[in-house]
């Protein structure tokens, strides 16, 4: 029977080196921060068209993909390598308004109630910082986490925005590899 996504968790990013009717190529995926929320908000319209005084055709959409991500604490080497930000050798992170963010695939695994996981890559886009709230510490403590917002598309390549797979899936045995630019690279098949 299949599992309800009950959990989070392994959140990755990997850089996209190259899209072009070539292929896609990614450079080894890193593993970020302790997740706490992935939001992933595809921006999908479905049109009916009406000839002969009825519906007659319909036809599906899908736009810009917004996805909002928290965590515990997003290391500045991350934060950096995510926003095209730079560190220097005193170790301060700045970040100017010419700053230009890579592309990159966003990973994650959820966890379902049955014990097995649901893997997920978003394969091009993307991140911005996100809303930054601070505020004292009082009697009860208020956790901050950190939180980016980012924008994902399909690859120029093959049109692929979103790949994912479960343990659930009869012919699935990728999850040790789910991971590694291996999954996430795609070239045209040799002949």
């Amino acid at each position: 029977m299949p599992g309800v996504a009950i959990g989070l968790r392994n959140v990755h990013y990997a850089k996209l080196t190259s899209d072009d009717d070539t292929g896609c190529v990614y450079a080894e995926p890193v593993k970020i921060a302790d997740a706490i929320n992935v939001n992933v908000n595809p921006n999908s319209t479905l049109t009916t068209l009406f000839a002969d005084d009825g519906p007659s055709e319909v036809a599906t959409s899908v736009g810009e993909i917004g996805v909002d991500f928290s965590a515990k604490a997003i290391d500045s080497t991350d934060v950096a390598a995510l926003f095209g930000s730079t560190i220097g050798a005193d170790g301060i992170m700045t970040e100017k308004t010419t700053d230009a963010p890579p592309f990159v695939a966003f990973g994650y695994e959820r966890t379902l109630s049955n014990g097995k996981k649901r893997f997920v890559w978003l394969t091009k886009g993307k991140f911005i910082p996100g809303q930054a709230n601070s505020q004292t510490k009082e009697a009860n403590v208020t956790f901050q986490p950190d939180s980016m917002s980012g924008k994902f598309t399909k690859r120029a390549y093959d049109d692929v925005w979103r790949m994912s797979a479960t343990e659930d899936d009869e012919d699935f045995d990728g999850a040790a590899t789910w991971f590694t630019a291996a999954t996430l690279n795609a070239a045209p098949a040799a002949g």
